[in-house]
C-alpha cells in the first residue's frame, strides 16, 4: 500500500508538468512574429564591440538582458525559429522551478511548493503568449530573475539576490519595484534581529541597482512617460482602471481560484486557521500581486504578459492555503485529491492546446508568407515596391503577424531591402515601407493573401 501511495503522489506531481511539456514543446517555435524581427535585426554579435552596442541600445524599451538572449540564440542557432521557441520553453520551466524554490524558501512543504509551481505553469493566461511569441521572453526572464532573487533574499543570500535583481531590472521595467516589494517581505516574514537589520541594507543596495538602471537607460532613446505613445502612457481614467482590474484579476487568479475550489470540494477541510508564518506569507503574496500589477492597471493597452510576474504571488498564496487544507484533511480525502491531481490536468489538456492555436497559426503564416515573398521576389532587384492585399477575415494576416515590421522581417530572413505597401494599411505602420495602403501605381509586384499564402496578382519588370 505504501508503494502504491508513493506512486500516486508521483503521478499527481508529474501530471501538470507532463501536460505543460506535452502542450508547449510541439507548439513552440513555428515562426517569428512582429517584434521578434526587430530583436533579430538589431541584436547580433559579430565583434566584441557589439556587446557594448547591444547593452546601450533600445527598441523603444530598454531591456538589454532580453537583447543579449536574442544575440546568444542567433550566435548559436542562426534563424532557426524552433530553437528560439525551445529557449522560451526552457525559460518558462525555469520560472516554474523558481516558484518552487521560493515556496521552499518560505517553508512551504514540498507538495505545496510543487502545487504553486504547477499553478503558474498551467495558468490559462500569459504563459502561452510568453512561450509562443518569442518576444514574450521579456516576461519570462524578468519573472525567473525576480522570483529567484526573492528566494535568495529570504534565505539570506544577499550577494546572489543583488545579481538576480540586476538581471530582473535589466530584463523588464516593472521589476524596478522589486527592492520595495522584497524589503516589505523581509519586514513581514519572521526573522531574527540580524535579518531585520539587513533589510535596510538590502533596500539601499536594491535602490542603487535600480538607480543605475535608470541612469543608463536615460542615455538611450528608450521611451519615458513623457515620450511614450498614448497607449503606453499612464492613465487615471476610472473606466480604464476598473476594466483593467477586472481583466487582470481574471488573468492572474482565475486558474488558481478554480483549482482551489476543486481542492476544497475534494478535501472538505473545514475552517482553516493560519499561524503567523502562514499569515505572513499570504500577506506577502498578496502584496506581490498588487504591486506588480499596479503599472499594468494604469496603462490603456492590455497584455497577458503583464500577468506573468504578478501571478506568482497568487500561486504562493494558493500553495499556503493548499498546505493548510491538506494538513486538516483525512487520509481518504487526501487520496482522492491526489487522484484528481493526476487526472484533471490531462482532462484540461485540450483547453491548453486550443489556446496555443492562435499563436501557432500566426507563426506558421509568418514562415509561409516570408518564404512566398522570397520566392516571388527572386527575379526583382533590391528596393522594389511590393503591394500586398491583406485578408483581415482571419486572425493570421499581414497586420497581426508583422505589424509595422514587414520590411525588417524580409531583411532579416533574406538580407534584401524591399519597400512594402499593405492594403488595408497596417495600423501604426510607418511611411518608410512599413505598410502604406497605396503607392499610386508604383508597385513592381502586387500580391494577395489567399488561404494563408501569398499569391502574385501582377508584376512588371524594372
Amino acid at each position: 500500500m505504501r508503494n502504491g501511495s508513493r506512486a500516486l503522489v508521483a503521478a499527481a506531481c508529474a501530471a501538470p508538468f507532463i501536460v505543460f511539456f506535452g502542450v508547449y514543446l510541439p507548439a513552440a517555435g513555428h515562426g517569428f512574429i512582429s517584434d521578434d524581427f526587430g530583436w533579430l535585426l538589431h541584436n547580433r554579435i559579430s565583434t566584441p564591440s557589439d556587446l557594448w552596442r547591444i547593452v546601450r541600445s533600445d527598441n523603444g524599451f530598454y531591456r538589454p538582458v532580453v537583447a543579449l538572449s536574442f544575440a546568444a540564440n542567433y550566435l548559436t542557432f542562426g534563424l532557426n525559429a524552433r530553437a528560439y521557441g525551445l529557449t522560451n520553453v526552457a525559460l518558462a520551466t525555469l520560472c516554474g522551478v523558481s516558484v518552487y524554490l521560493l515556496g521552499r524558501a518560505l517553508n512551504l512543504p514540498r507538495g505545496a511548493a510543487t502545487f504553486a509551481s504547477a499553478l503558474w505553469l498551467l495558468n490559462l493566461h500569459g504563459v502561452n503568449m510568453s512561450i509562443l511569441w518569442i518576444s514574450g521572453r521579456t516576461a519570462l526572464l524578468a519573472t525567473a530573475a525576480a522570483v529567484l532573487c526573492t528566494a535568495a533574499l529570504v534565505r539570506g543570500r544577499h550577494l546572489l539576490a543583488a545579481f538576480l535583481l540586476t538581471l530582473a531590472v535589466f530584463s523588464r521595467e516593472d521589476a524596478a519595484l522589486l527592492p520595495l516589494v522584497s524589503t516589505a517581505w523581509l519586514y513581514f516574514l519572521p526573522h531574527d534581529v540580524e535579518r531585520r537589520r539587513q533589510r535596510w541594507r538590502w533596500l539601499l543596495v536594491g535602490l542603487a541597482i535600480v538607480a543605475t538602471y535608470f541612469a543608463i537607460r536615460s542615455t538611450t532613446n528608450a521611451m519615458t512617460p513623457a515620450t511614450a505613445p498614448s497607449y503606453y502612457r499612464f492613465t487615471y481614467d476610472p473606466a480604464v482602471v476598473v476594466r483593467n482590474i477586472g481583466e487582470y484579476a481574471d488573468r492572474t487568479a482565475t486558474t488558481a481560484i478554480g483549482t482551489l475550489l476543486l481542492l476544497a470540494i475534494v478535501l472538505r477541510p473545514g475552517i482553516a486557521k493560519f499561524d503567523y508564518q502562514s499569515s505572513a506569507v499570504v500577506a506577502c503574496g498578496g502584496m506581490w500581486t498588487v504591486a506588480f500589477l499596479l503599472p499594468a492597471l494604469l496603462l490603456p493597452v492590455r497584455s497577458s504578459l503583464y500577468a506573468c510576474l504578478p501571478s506568482v504571488g497568487i500561486c504562493v498564496v494558493a500553495g499556503v492555503i493548499a498546505a493548510r487544507w491538506w494538513a486538516l484533511a483525512v487520509r481518504g480525502r487526501r487520496k482522492h485529491a491526489l487522484i484528481a491531481a493526476a487526472i484533471v490536468p490531462f482532462l484540461l489538456a485540450p483547453v491548453f492546446y486550443a489556446r496555443t492555436d492562435r499563436w501557432v497559426r500566426m507563426a506558421e503564416f509568418s514562415s509561409r508568407a516570408l518564404a512566398d515573398l522570397e520566392s516571388v521576389m527572386k527575379p526583382f532587384p533590391d528596393d522594389s515596391n511590393i503591394v500586398i492585399e491583406d485578408d483581415r477575415s482571419t486572425r493570421a494576416n499581414m497586420a497581426s503577424v508583422f505589424s509595422s515590421l514587414l520590411r525588417e522581417a524580409f531583411l532579416v530572413m533574406t538580407g534584401r531591402f524591399m519597400t512594402f505597401y499593405v492594403d488595408p494599411p497596417i495600423p501604426n505602420a510607418f511611411a518608410n515601407g512599413g505598410g502604406l495602403a497605396s503607392c499610386n501605381g508604383c508597385e513592381d509586384v502586387r500580391l494577395v493573401v489567399k488561404d494563408g499564402r501569398l499569391a502574385s496578382v501582377s508584376s512588371r519588370s524594372r
